[in-house]
């Protein structure tokens, strides 16, 4: 069937041909039901003759147009009529990052950007148990709005033509040993047939990073069997040595992307999305770059160390004084270190009785439970097991925590695991996209992702009894909080980068948003009596290289925050 203007394919009237690639052409048509404009995309002549393809397509289509991110395209529908296998998209007008990189290497600041987006539409995905496995620039898109990621997880069905600049293979992946992909992009364990997973996307996230920076490809060769051999056993040119005026975090960003051994690399996009940030936000666009990589990474351990302690020392005296403190009154009278071992300490959280402090530490490349009296001691591990762990939150009588593991590669969203605080085995409690925290009654709460609509739910810390408070509109939602009298739960909402603070009662209802900031937030605590909520943001920042987070105090009614530290 020759597709020209004005042809149908089912509710889908043909308007004109947008182009084509290895996936097959796209044209730009009209929903005769809706009177919207759409993409569609004819896959090659493969699928026309084999039912399993379409109907595998078909399954993996719903769960990719349940993604609902602003920099992944959306995709509305999939069908298949007179002989032709199709793909209906959001229309979208801009040009691919391939086009773009095509007239010159891009300003680090929208490497940054458009980098940062990227990341966050692949963890999104990621999440969702999906892999892209053929990331290159051609699959984005340059939009008034930013970075679009097109064509998630078709390379799980789809066939390539093989050329040495577009897919590599003809058959679909489902066959052992067969590397599906772009060439130039494809990760050692793709071109070795060997499992992929996250972070192959990973490898290839690299890779757009670093043509973006130089307007070069990171590996080139004269043949498919050359370019192969570069990608197993050479590294790229060093970007200083093509771009010197590039920052040097950015630089060891992309080198962990493009390191050969998956566990050698970023662990998840949402770190890579983080550090990119990071640096925008630090101007470190500006900073000389002849500043070496060993003080920059001293630099970090040292103010991650000092923010853990801060973080401690902070809500012990917001405990004891249990009252505001006046912006001019000095709330840390001492830093008392409570680690020296290398790497970088998050998610610090104080016992019920005040002795002991829970936190993540780096073993193997994977996050860590300790546990370390405040009085002294070495740290003990609790977590002994090859999966990430993040945000433990202490029960009511401090025997045992509650933590966030992330989902694995067949998983479409993490968990929230028990483990006593002695230690011992863990163990699952309830579905969770995120952290938990748990009343002084018991009661947990986390956010679920259902049918890819997120909830906000309670249950018993035996994970029964559960029950649904509200089903907030799409965005990241992070960090619940009880009150103290375990009457409201407080959250945060935003797009990733920019957050607001929300509160919502016990019994349920519509949340009410209690900040305006749309700034960078980084969890939140309340204070003793309930009457507010204290936080950390980047309001008013005004230091150069750093992203300046102070502490914030806004009433739970609302209102003008009001600067504490």
């Amino acid at each position: 069937m020759d597709l020209t203007t004005g042809s149908l394919l089912g509710p889908y009237e043909i308007v004109s041909r947008i182009g084509s690639g290895g996936m097959g052409e796209v044209f730009k048509a009209r929903d005769t039901r809706l009177n919207r404009s759409v993409a569609i995309k004819i896959l090659p002549e493969e699928f026309k003759n084999k039912p399993e393809l379409r109907a595998r397509l078909e399954r993996e289509a719903k769960v990719i147009s349940q993604l609902n991110h602003p920099h992944i395209c959306t995709l509305h529908d999939v069908g298949h009529q007179h002989g032709i296998s199709y793909l209906v998209m959001e229309l979208l007008e801009g040009e691919t990052l391939a086009d773009r990189i095509a007239r010159s290497a891009l300003p680090i600041s929208d490497v940054l950007r458009y980098g940062a987006q990227i990341a966050e539409a692949l963890d999104v995905a990621h999440r969702a148990g999906i892999v892209h496995r053929d990331l290159k620039p051609g699959n984005i898109m340059i939009t008034k709005s930013g970075a679009k990621l097109l064509d998630f997880g078709l390379a799980h069905s789809a066939f390539s033509p093989a050329t040495n600049d577009s897919a590599t293979v003809e058959r679909p992946i489902t066959a052992e040993g067969i590397a599906v992909g772009t060439l130039p992009y494809m990760a050692p364990e793709q071109l070795q047939g060997t499992a992929v997973d996250s972070r192959t996307d990973i490898f290839a996230f690299g890779c757009v990073l670093y043509e973006a920076i130089t307007g070069r490809r990171a590996f080139t060769a004269a043949s498919s069997a050359s370019l192969i051999a570069e990608i197993l056993e050479h590294q790229p040119p060093k970007l200083t040595d093509l771009q010197p005026g590039i920052p040097r975090a950015l630089e060891h960003i992309v080198m962990t992307c493009l390191e050969k051994d998956p566990d050698a690399r970023f662990q998840s996009a949402a770190d890579i999305a983080h550090e990119l940030r990071w640096i925008a936000n630090a101007d470190s666009i500006a900073a000389p770059a002849a500043l070496t990589t060993k003080p920059r990474r001293l630099f970090i351990w040292t103010t991650a160390v000092l923010l853990v302690a801060l973080t401690i020392v902070s809500g012990v005296l917001i405990r004891r004084l249990g009252r505001d403190l006046p912006r001019d009154t000095p709330q840390v009278q001492r830093v008392h270190r409570l680690t020296d071992f290398p790497g970088i300490k998050e998610f610090p959280s104080i016992s019920p009785d005040g002795r002991s402090v829970a936190f993540t530490a780096s073993v193997d490349r994977r996050r860590q439970i300790f546990i370390r009296l405040l009085s002294g001691g070495m740290p003990v591990q609790i977590t002994k097991d090859a999966i990430d762990h993040q945000l433990p939150r202490w029960s009511p009588d401090g025997n045992s925590l509650v933590y966030f593991s992330p989902g694995g590669r067949n998983e479409a969203e993490g968990a929230i695991w028990s483990i006593p605080a002695l230690g011992g085995s863990p163990r699952r409690v309830i579905d969770s996209i995120g952290s938990a925290d748990i009343s002084r009654d018991g009661r947990l709460t986390c956010f679920r992702l259902i049918n890819g609509h997120v909830q906000l739910v309670t249950s018993s810390l035996e994970g029964t009894d559960m029950k649904v408070i509200a089903r907030p509109v799409p965005g990241y939602h992070l960090y619940p909080r009880w009150s103290p009298d375990g009457q409201w739960i407080a959250f945060q909402r935003g797009d990733g980068v920019r957050y607001d603070l929300f509160v919502i009662q016990r019994t349920g209802g519509e949340p009410r948003q209690i900040t305006h900031d749309r700034n960078m937030i980084r969890g939140l605590a309340w204070l003793p009596d309930g009457k507010g909520i204290v936080y950390g943001s980047s309001r008013e920042n005004t230091l150069p290289y750093l992203p300046a987070l102070a502490l914030w105090q806004v009433p739970l009614q609302g209102g003008a925050p009001r600067q504490i530290t």
